[in-house]
């Protein structure tokens, strides 16, 4: 089982489009890594998330935490499909989606 972490700015997507990007991102995980996932959506107020010094912020950051060990290229893999599926289903535009792909061994 692996970890996804997502955070989103409040009020970015309706409940129907959040539960099909959640849903969406369990089977690409099952899909490339053939393991289930675990989804923790986190919230950044409205009129608190700011890109480029702009307020009105769409970006959002989706951290997966793979096993140690993962192929880079497996890794890049299960970035370009969870990007195309956020970018398909929840209407995002490339450059608001920050995904990592990391293991524990990555963190301090």
């Amino acid at each position: 089982m692996i970890e996804c972490e997502f955070l989103v700015q409040e009020n970015q997507f309706e409940p129907a489009i959040e539960s099909e990007l959640e849903e969406g991102t369990k089977q690409v995980v099952k899909q490339v890594l053939d393991m289930d996932a675990t989804v923790t959506w986190k919230k950044v107020l409205e009129g608190n998330g700011f890109s480029a010094g702009e307020g009105g912020s769409k970006s959002s950051l989706l951290m997966l935490i793979v096993p140690v060990g993962t192929p880079d290229e497996t890794r890049t893999e299960l970035l370009a499909a969870t990007n195309d599926l956020w970018v398909d289903k929840g209407g995002c535009h490339k450059n608001d989606l920050m995904i990592s792909a990391f293991d524990h061994s990555l963190l301090s």
